[in-house]
């Protein structure tokens, strides 16, 4: 019985360190992108400056910036400004984000803010670009398709997992 109950007690704890392990993880991996995006915006925003001749004309508290990783890629992430857009592809001199895959065209796809909401167009790829939501929900983007945080972009073999935060201009 007591062996039982100390069994019980190590199961707990090894969950409880795994669990602040993979919570730590999480935590220095939001740190990195928000970093990112700090370091992004605070390069547009100089060159803005620059371009409107030492007038600074700042409104904006949040900046909604995404986060993308791309599966199978160890840690490989990408953070952008949707506003600017980014182009997904297998071309690199075309492209922001290059997949070297044989079933993604050279321009397959672009995600960009329409109205403030983000989105991707399909650029009428070979073998097209399907949103996956959920457990379910897998279709095709036809034309293009309002996206949203928590998405997984499938391009090719490529699993592309998409993530919304909003970064707070006030701490540039």
């Amino acid at each position: 019985m007591w062996m039982v109950l100390v069994m019980l007690i190590i199961a707990l704890a090894l969950s409880g360190i795994f669990l602040w392990i993979k919570y730590s993880i999480k935590k220095s991996e939001e740190k990195k992108y928000y970093d990112a995006a700090a370091r992004m915006i605070k390069e547009n925003c100089l060159n803005k400056i620059i371009q409107n001749r030492g007038q600074r004309r700042q409104t904006v508290t949040d900046k909604l910036m995404i986060y993308i990783s791309i599966s199978g890629k160890s840690r490989q992430g990408f953070v952008f400004d949707p506003e600017n857009g980014i182009r997904i592809g297998r071309n690199i001199e075309e492209n922001e984000i290059c997949i070297r895959d044989a079933l993604v065209s050279s321009s397959h796809c672009n995600i960009y803010l329409y109205q403030g909401q983000p989105i991707i167009q399909d650029f009428n790829s070979a073998n097209g670009t399907f949103i996956k939501r959920g457990l379910f929900d897998k279709h095709p983007v036809d034309g293009w398709e309002y996206i949203y945080s928590g998405d997984t972009l499938l391009i090719g073999d490529t699993r592309i997992q998409i993530k919304f935060f909003l970064f707070d201009m006030m701490k540039l």
